[in-house]
């Protein structure tokens, strides 16, 4: 899904001006969420409704559109009461699904319905609200922004070396059960070495590319 949005993005931000992407990102996020109801409605196989790009791309599209509105300093400024009225609705919205739905499985109907474009919506207020209300003072604590420059080379790289360490039959035969003492160590060791091949990959290979950034102003 992130490889087919970094690929069609850029070329949009080429040919369109910024209130046309600004229009074009709230079309994308209502046309996406919509056919995902379509089809959670029409039956589809729900784990092809979670990968299949057309119908993720509602959470980028909150993202496109907050890198807009950065850019206009005047107006994001002023964005902090609107943050925090869609942060606390959406949040309230989404712990009331978990009530009721007694899940937070992302299969499930509900959640992919609402709950996708709920969380979407919350985390995009929030990311607001870490820019222009208090809640910068948490954001800017050191530990987080480290956590922050390495989190999507985290991401990448966790499922890989998750499923290595504690879902492999040598894995099995080497933790030696699955009591809470070795799954505790089995999770301290995954963390450690996704932290070690996630500062590797950010120092031989992310860094380089971002170097490129200087050609592009």
């Amino acid at each position: 899904v992130e490889q087919h949005f970094y690929l069609v993005w850029p070329l949009a931000v080429f040919l369109l001006n910024r209130r046309r992407l600004l229009h074009l990102s709230v079309a994308v996020f209502l046309v996406s969420a919509g056919v995902r109801l379509a089809l959670v409605l029409g039956g589809v196989n729900p784990e092809a409704i979670y990968v299949l790009t057309p119908v993720r791309l509602d959470a980028l599209s909150v993202g496109a559109f907050l890198a807009l509105l950065v850019r206009r300093p005047e107006r994001f400024g002023s964005s902090a009461k609107p943050a925090w009225v869609v942060a606390c609705l959406s949040g309230l919205a989404i712990v009331a699904i978990v009530v009721v739905r007694h899940t937070v499985y992302h299969l499930e109907p509900v959640m992919q319905t609402l709950g996708y474009p709920l969380l979407a919506v919350f985390f995009g207020a929030l990311l607001v609200l870490g820019v222009v209300s208090p809640l910068r003072r948490l954001f800017n604590l050191g530990v987080l922004r480290w956590f922050g420059k390495y989190s999507y080379g985290i991401y990448l790289w966790h499922p890989i070396v998750f499923m290595l360490v504690l879902h492999t039959d040598l894995a099995r035969s080497i933790r030696g059960g699955s009591g809470t003492v070795e799954m505790l160590v089995s999770i301290t060791l995954a963390l450690g070495v996704v932290l070690a091949i996630t500062l590797l990959s950010w120092r031989f290979w992310e860094s380089q590319f971002l170097k490129l950034q200087r050609y592009f102003r």
